[in-house]
């Protein structure tokens, strides 16, 4: 991402778009009641000569709305602002309702209220290189297969892949399946490390099914190929990518990555919920850690997120460590059932 104008006193952000990640963090930036300027492209009904208006003309406009629904679609590099027009050229009318298409490339002003210090933060963070360092992690077992995508800021699910498998007894057929199956992975692999350029792939899973999947992207000369690492896993599926992180393995990647602290952090809370509750709680002057949801801020209101802002910021004043965690991978899923909103404390409170 790339910051073109700043201007945090007037709440004003102008960024350029340069690739999925950026997508990904402008869908955690962008939230209800924000105003955002873009080019875009307006259907525009003119009336003939006879006063009947004609079916339009598509053309490109550049619209400022007030956001209502943020929308991020994974598979197809973009993001859909839904909101009111609040300023437009003449031929198109205050106060309709437009959706505006973010891409890859795409310009764009943000203006807030206020920038809470966590966002800038973000948006600072996605413009440094590293931030967009990508490890594509497969886990893999006979028949079944995912793909995730993880980065300093994320892990997203990409796909999963299932074949029926014959018994070990059918023979050719048993190996005609197999085939069928280490292919359609394969070209998933291939395609997806195009998209993205991943610094390493990691293929997991239990079992031998890894080792093959291996031989058979080998077996394609594939350019990449020097990027694979082999690791173990109990599963074949999106828990054998929980899994993976869990261990520590994209950390030896990424080093301690955002999204590794976020699932330790959700793990420790969820061990103390079980163990001492009273170490689990939003007290006055205790507070170690503060873990609020990515989907909490961009689902609240305009009053909400006032709040959540000023536990922020009595946080931040506390030198608590501040997570946002995304509902993207299971732990933050977890912290949103529970709320969205939990603090880890120095020490128990005290209910006498």
């Amino acid at each position: 991402m790339r910051i073109l104008e700043e201007n945090v006193e007037k709440g004003e952000i102008t960024v350029q778009v340069e690739n999925h990640t950026d997508l990904w963090h402008l869908y955690n930036v962008i939230c209800r009641g924000d105003k955002i300027y873009a080019r875009t492209y307006r259907r525009i009904r003119r009336e003939n000569v006879d006063s009947r208006p004609d079916k339009g003309e598509r053309i490109p406009v550049y619209l400022e709305l007030e956001v209502e629904e943020v929308e991020f679609h994974r598979y197809s590099d973009r993001l859909r602002v839904k909101g009111k027009i609040i300023s437009a050229p003449k031929e198109v009318p205050k106060g309709g309702y437009h959706t505006i298409n973010i891409e890859i490339g795409m310009k764009l002003r943000i203006t807030k209220e206020k920038w809470p210090s966590y966002m800038l933060k973000r948006i600072r963070e996605a413009v440094h290189k590293d931030a967009q360092e990508n490890v594509l992690v497969v886990a893999v077992e006979e028949g079944e297969a995912s793909i995730a995508l993880v980065n300093k800021h994320s892990l997203r699910h990409l796909m999963k892949i299932s074949e029926s498998i014959p018994g070990k007894r059918s023979g050719g057929e048993r190996d005609a399946a197999l085939k069928t199956f280490y292919a359609k992975v394969t070209k998933a692999i291939m395609q997806f490390a195009e998209q993205f350029k991943p610094v390493s792939i990691v293929i997991a899973g239990p079992g031998f099914a890894k080792e093959h999947l291996k031989k058979y992207i080998s077996s394609k000369k594939w350019e990449p190929n020097d990027k694979i690492v082999l690791e173990s896993a109990s599963y074949g599926n999106i828990n054998g990518i929980y899994e993976i992180v869990k261990k520590g393995v994209i950390a030896k990647i990424f080093r301690k990555s955002r999204v590794i602290r976020e699932i330790e952090a959700v793990n420790e809370l969820l061990a103390q919920l079980a163990k001492n509750p009273k170490m689990v709680t939003y007290g006055e002057e205790q507070v170690k850690k503060l873990l609020i949801a990515s989907k909490k801020i961009r689902e609240a209101t305009l009053e909400e997120r006032r709040e959540i802002e000023k536990m922020i910021k009595t946080a931040e004043e506390m030198r608590a460590e501040i997570l946002i965690v995304d509902e993207e991978h299971m732990s933050g899923q977890q912290l949103f059932s529970l709320g969205g909103v939990a603090a880890l404390l120095r020490y128990p409170f005290d209910d006498s």
